[in-house]
Order: C-alpha cells, then structure tokens, then sequence
C-alpha cells in the first residue's frame, strides 16, 4: 500500500509538472501568433530577433518562417504534452479507485 501510494505521489507530482508546461507552452504559442499576426499586418521594414544578449536585424520573411517554425514546433510539443497529461490522470484515477481514496 505505501508503494502505491508513493506511486500515486509520484503521479500527481508529474501531472502538476506537465500541467505547468502547458500553461507556459499555451503563453509561448499565443506570443508567436500575435508577433506573426503583427508583423502580417504591419510588414515593417525593420524586424530585430533576439539571439542570446544581442538584437540582430533580420528580414521580414526571415523573421515570419522563424515564428511558423517556432509555433510548429511549439504546437507539436503541446499536443504530446496534452496527451501525457491525459495519460497521467487516467493513471491517477485508476491509482486512487486501486487505494480507495478520493480524487484530488
């Protein structure tokens, strides 16, 4: 029983991880649409990227394939970090009806 409930510890402790992750990776996604969606907009002539300390001048073009790849990426990882998360609550569940505990 202690096993199991170290286990469910454990669970918990990584659902609340992941959850944190989404949370911060929905934030990312939502800050790539709205520089891509402004930069649509505006087409400025001058477009800076942030590489380590430095500002860099990049073109246009450059500056957007940046964004759709970042969101790609970022979009790809959501969905795999939605789906541990689904995971893990079943895995919770099915732990806490195992011990007889009510859900968290």
């Amino acid at each position: 029983m202690s096993t199991e409930l170290a286990k469910l510890q454990q669970l918990v402790y990584e659902y609340n991880a992941v959850r944190s992750e989404i949370v911060a990776l929905r934030s990312r996604i939502a800050e790539l649409q709205s520089a891509k969606r402004i930069l649509e907009e505006k087409k400025p002539r001058t477009v800076f990227r942030s590489i380590g300390p430095m500002m860099v001048e990049v073109g246009l073009e450059e500056a957007l394939r940046f964004i759709e790849d970042e969101l790609e990426v970022s979009e790809l990882r959501l969905r795999r970090l939605e789906e541990q998360e689904r995971k893990l609550v079943e895995a919770i569940k099915e732990l806490e009806r195992k011990l007889g505990v009510a859900p968290a």
